[in-house]
């Protein structure tokens, strides 16, 4: 019999005793994810102790331990030892999501928002070419990959970029996320394997779990992805790809040297990989680096996306590869996309030709290097980044802080009043786990809303654990 009557004993959850069926653990665990999933027991709910609930329920404990022992592995639960069990946020932990705007109270800083405030020169091209006489064609289906004129303005961009290819080899398609799909779906099969930094773009992982494609991490130093560990791998598991982002890498903000770019081209070719080089964020480097591309054409599906460096709103990403592998991926990106918009293509176009892209990205790296100052300065030497001008910083959390999951580092930093990412939400399946946090600088409306919400995080980090605490299971 159950040690009290629990009448008047509130109980986040009180599992109907009827509903119970052998095995007991499981019946659990449904009915608190039933629970969980209609809403009734909303995100980071704390649950009740498990020697309560088997008193409850008049079961053993030992069966209530398993129970929530299943909906931890499904990502329901989250633990905090002396502080209990809770409901874990709902958001999928390997996906970058769109902002939208933050809850009131809340200062965004977990996703990436490309500095919205430079729009009003995309919106002065946008009225010119809609002034245009010709401006009807643009809402036709012809030139699914860019008329030659886009064409032409995206091969002088690229330029900039240290690649140099002729307007006809250049495909312009809807941003950076439809050029990844269309790559590993037509160059790669479920059941292959693709090398990556151990934390990386979360969409790409996603997508390649849903294309059943394989990721394996690769360690790196504090120049990015070491070439032996990479030849290691090519070695004893023969990977048919590897995506890299070598230009302030997300999460991380790590960009590679020349010296490592060469030697990992080097692994590459030798081993004859598809390299995806997402190269988002080359446009902040203040030295321009060759991009991997430039050594190795013949093995490279090469992505500059328009949407970072110029505008978000217009899902715009230049494409390059080798003539062997562009027949293929020109079919992925028709049977996943159709075309790019015209209209959108021929905005981004515009700015390109009259000088606004530059402009824009000369303002992005100017309030880049003024928000990454601000970070120095409240964090100083903790959290240095080697780029000057990242969007976004990766910060190491303080020890105290290591051996809590990324769903209460992220419930912490709400509760303060801030939105941040743990980096569980970038890790490769079977990556060593890294205590830290990507902080997205870019996303704040003031530099004065930024260093409120710095500060904050820096008082969250440094504040003592509070004493008391008693774990009861």
């Amino acid at each position: 019999m159950p040690f009290n009557d629990f009448a008047d004993y509130p109980m986040s959850f009180q599992p109907d005793r009827a509903q119970l069926h052998r095995p007991l653990h499981r019946a659990i665990a449904d009915l608190l994810e039933r629970e969980i999933l209609s809403g009734a027991l909303p995100p980071h709910t704390k649950l009740p102790p498990q020697r309560e609930l088997a008193d409850y329920l008049d079961i053993n404990l030992s069966t209530v331990t398993k129970g929530y022992e299943l909906c931890k592995r499904k990502g329901l639960l989250y633990a905090s030892v002396g502080r209990g069990t809770f409901v874990a946020p709902q958001s999928r932990p390997a996906q970058e999501e769109l902002s939208g705007e933050p809850p009131e109270g809340r200062i965004e800083m977990s996703v990436i928002e490309p500095y919205s405030a430079f729009n009003g020169r995309v919106l002065q091209a946008a009225r010119a070419v809609l002034a245009d006489a010709r401006a009807e064609r643009l809402f036709a289906y012809s030139f699914p990959l860019g008329s030659p004129g886009q064409r032409e303005a995206a091969a002088d961009w690229l330029h900039r970029f240290g690649v140099v290819e002729s307007p006809e080899q250049v495909i312009i398609t809807t941003g950076t996320q439809s050029g990844i799909v269309a790559a590993l779906i037509s160059l790669f099969e479920a059941g292959d394997q693709l090398a990556a930094d151990p934390h990386t773009y979360p969409n790409f992982i996603e997508l390649a779990k849903l294309l059943q494609l394989r990721l394996l991490p690769v360690v790196g130093d504090e120049f990015g992805m070491r070439p032996e560990a990479l030849e290691e791998l090519c070695r004893t598991h023969s990977p048919r790809g590897i995506y890299l982002m070598p230009s302030c890498s997300n999460p991380t903000a790590l960009s590679m040297p020349e010296a490592r770019r060469r030697q990992l081209a080097e692994v590459i070719e030798r081993y004859g990989l598809i390299l995806i080089e997402d190269d988002a964020y080359s446009f902040l480097d203040p030295v321009l680096i060759p991009p991997m591309a430039a050594a190795i054409p013949g093995r490279t599906i090469y992505i500059n996306g328009v949407s970072t460096s110029i505008c978000g709103g217009l899902r715009i990403a230049l494409m390059t590869a080798p003539a062997a592998l562009r027949q293929p991926l020109v079919g992925g990106l028709h049977n996943t996309n159709l075309k790019t918009s015209s209209l959108n293509t021929e905005i981004a176009a515009e700015l390109m030709r009259d000088g606004g892209a530059l402009e824009i990205i000369r303002q992005k790296a100017e309030r880049s290097a003024l928000r990454n100052r601000i970070f120095d300065e409240v964090f100083g030497e903790q959290g240095r980044a080697q780029h000057p001008a990242p969007f976004f910083r990766w910060l190491r959390l303080p020890a105290r802080m290591e051996r809590l999951g990324h769903h209460e580092v992220e419930h912490l930093a709400d509760e303060a009043g801030v939105r941040l990412f743990h980096a569980d939400r970038f890790r490769l399946p079977g990556a060593e786990p890294v205590a830290a946090v990507r902080v997205a600088l870019s996303s704040v409306r003031t530099e004065g809303e930024l260093r409120r919400g710095l500060l904050i995080l820096k008082n969250l980090f440094q504040a003592r654990e509070p004493e008391g605490y008693t774990f009861i299971v």
